[in-house]
């Protein structure tokens, strides 16, 4: 008998087209983390369930199958739709920003293994975005790296310097990749350069204090955290660009 799933809290990342009526609905769901699903000619007959298959929707999901590629059974809002359809809401750079979210989940998450925590941010993320100043939408997007990061093993080493002490406010930092940071001349930003494992990142120590304690106040922060999160990212996604990250910079006012 098939394995079964019944009402399982999730949000779509991305569909596809499937055969000539179906879709592959790729999920992110609370307890079993991100899966695809077959959804059986819901494009050809327009069934009422196509409505819920809809990115940044918080749904409730049946599915069976033992395989990679689940099979659909059923899809449905959390709430009365009128009140669940974020992603009607969501709109210019917010719109991109929580596709961009969807994107690295996509990319980095590995299928089957299950992320309650990071489900947990995800939905924090979207709600930020939702009701966020558009200064604020750089905010929420390194908090969710970060805890992505985190979540995947691969966080970023922010709690005390490469020796164990507190970092020096006025000191420079080189991030290095698959050591962390190292300490180097205060004269340059530039003093890690020769190294093969530098990446070309380097910051203040005031910033790292900043980052350990999520305080995005000053814009030095987010424009350095910005550099920090992307080289750290990078690693883990290869040289395969980000669509989103193309579609930020085609949409990118001109000077």
């Amino acid at each position: 008998m098939s394995a079964a799933t019944t009402l399982a809290p999730a949000y779509l990342l991305h569909r596809r087209p499937y055969r000539n009526s179906s879709l592959i609905l790729d999920l992110f769901t609370q307890e079993h983390g991100r899966l695809s699903v077959v959804a059986k000619g819901v494009k050809k007959a327009r069934l009422p369930i196509f409505r819920y298959c809809q990115p940044f929707l918080p749904l409730l999901v049946s599915w069976v199958g033992r395989s990679d590629l689940k099979t659909l059974v059923d899809i449905e809002a959390q709430r009365p739709l009128a009140d669940a359809s974020m992603h009607a809401r969501l709109e210019g750079n917010a719109l991109i920003s929580a596709l961009y979210l969807n994107e690295l989940l996509m990319r980095l998450l590995p299928p089957g293994d299950p992320h309650g925590d990071l489900y947990h941010n995800y939905q924090l993320a979207l709600r930020a975005l939702l009701q966020s100043e558009s200064s604020q939408i750089e905010v929420t997007l390194r908090l969710f790296e970060k805890a992505l990061l985190s979540e995947l093993g691969f966080g970023l080493p922010l709690a005390h310097d490469p020796q164990g002490e507190p970092w020096v406010a006025e000191a420079w930092y080189a991030f290095l990749p698959e050591h962390g940071f190292e300490k180097i001349d205060q004269q340059t930003e530039n003093a890690a350069g020769g190294r093969a494992d530098y990446c070309g990142v380097c910051l203040p120590g005031r910033v790292l204090l900043a980052m350990a304690h999520d305080d995005y106040a000053q814009p030095e922060t987010l424009r350095y955290a910005k550099k920090l999160m992307r080289a750290a990212l990078q690693v883990q996604l290869g040289s395969k660009p980000l669509k989103t990250r193309q579609l930020i910079y085609a949409t990118a006012p001109r000077a």
